[in-house]
């Protein structure tokens, strides 16, 4: 097999694998292999072609961790933050534990700040870390008194 065929073949994989991780690194190396295949099409030595492969690669996956990284936060910042739950019981009142109710099922919590603790008082989700949620008796996390 030719080396362009070989480099076409690994891109062509690389994009591929891409799109069924969305890890965006997968794309730059797959593109980057098919600057290679360009690169022996075009008749140039294995060094010339392993360059134009390596350069743009590390290039693009150089620029592609603060983009990833930003692509996470955005996607880590919770689209439950501001909902309302619905206390349970709790499981641990001195560390601030608790059992709530959030879209039809059972969450643990991590209560912030001073709430009643009666069943069916409405807290509001301020953070998720991980399965744990974190509430409040206000949106902000706050005392509702503001201090």
């Amino acid at each position: 097999m030719e080396g362009f065929a070989i480099w076409l073949t690994v891109g062509i994989g690389l994009l591929v694998l891409e799109m069924a991780t969305g890890t965006l690194y997968l794309l730059f190396i797959g593109l980057s292999a098919m600057l290679g295949a360009l690169a022996a099409y075009a008749g140039l030595g294995m060094g010339w072609q392993v360059a134009v492969f390596a350069a743009p690669a590390a290039a693009a996956c150089i620029w592609g961790v603060p983009l990833t990284r930003r692509r996470r936060k955005a996607a880590a910042a919770s689209l439950d933050v501001g909902q309302t739950v619905r206390f349970e019981r709790w499981t641990g009142r001195e560390a601030g534990l608790a059992r709530v109710s959030y879209r039809g099922s059972q969450w643990d919590a991590d209560v912030l700040g001073e709430v009643a603790g009666t069943e069916g008082e409405l807290l509001y989700i301020v953070a998720a870390d991980g399965n744990r949620l974190k509430v409040a008796a206000t949106a902000a996390g706050e005392k509702a008194d503001g201090s």
